[in-house]
């Protein structure tokens, strides 16, 4: 009996950021003259380093900084409205 195909996945698309940032990390360690297998706390503090660039603000904070700012712009439209009538 036959064996069965092994499986063999060829990307189709390439991740270029994905690249970019493993050439960026590359850079930085080769700066810091660490090589890449040092030791783990030097790579878990990159690592903080990178990911911490790349979070995204919470939604809620946002809103937290705009409400008051949107507060104050319709009290002062209700007041320009008071004194034009």
């Amino acid at each position: 009996m036959n064996r069965p195909r092994t499986f063999n996945h060829l990307p189709i698309y390439i991740d270029e950021r994905k690249e970019r940032l493993a050439d960026v990390e590359q850079r930085v360690r080769q700066q810091l003259g660490q090589a890449a297998g040092q030791s783990a706390d030097n790579a878990s503090r990159l690592r903080g380093v990178f990911s911490s660039a790349a979070r995204r603000r919470p939604l809620r904070s946002v809103w937290k900084q705009l409400l008051p700012m949107v507060l104050v712009l319709i009290i002062l439209f209700i007041v320009i409205l008071t004194i034009m009538l």
